[in-house]
């Protein structure tokens, strides 16, 4: 009576996946007073939002991801990057009448084991890849908010200083009306 053997092997598959995604504006300042001035604003501006200062560069971080406003360029960068091990495990058994025949089995498929599994690891790298991307597209949008608000606040701090160059000033008013537009009127005498 002949005997079947039965081979079981495993094999890890590890992957070390990189996953990332950048978003780069440029900020459009109008030049109402001297571009250095300008830039010293938004500067002020930036840094009372909690921006941190290094050169020409202001950084934010907040929850794995980057913003960067880079104001020689007037630049704003947005970028989030992470690394992870992705691993699992691909296990195959073979059959056969001999020791050597079972474990050739069990070799064979565990190749096709481990190619499934490499594309399931794929898969998976994939979809962090588009949770990445979706993350910095949300903060994206947040971004461009605070920058527009700051940017608001520059230019209404250039017309005052503008109007203070060409006269007295008489009156300064500021509202918002009910749909969010941002409404500054400066009376001067000259």
């Amino acid at each position: 009576m002949s005997q079947s053997y039965h081979c079981q092997l495993q094999e890890s598959v590890t992957v070390h996946a990189s996953f990332g995604d950048t978003v780069t504006h440029s900020l459009n300042l109008t030049e109402i007073l001297p571009r250095e001035e300008m830039i010293a604003l938004l500067r002020q501006q930036l840094l009372a939002l909690g921006f941190t200062e290094d050169g020409s560069q202001l950084t934010l971080a907040a929850d794995g991801t980057t913003t960067t406003v880079d104001l020689d360029a007037l630049e704003a960068t947005v970028s989030r990057s992470s690394e992870k091990q992705l691993s699992a495990t691909a296990t195959a058994t073979g059959r056969g009448y001999t020791h050597s025949n079972a474990q050739r089995s069990a070799e064979a498929e565990l190749s096709a084991a481990v190619q499934r599994t490499r594309e399931q690891l794929s898969v998976e790298q994939r979809r962090l890849q588009r949770e990445e991307t979706a993350a910095v597209a949300h903060t994206d949008t947040e971004v461009k908010e605070v920058l527009h608000r700051a940017l608001q606040q520059v230019y209404t701090e250039s017309l005052k200083r503008k109007a203070r160059q060409l006269g007295d000033v008489r009156s300064i008013q500021e509202s918002t009306s009910a749909s969010g537009e941002y409404e500054l009127i400066i009376q001067i005498e000259q």
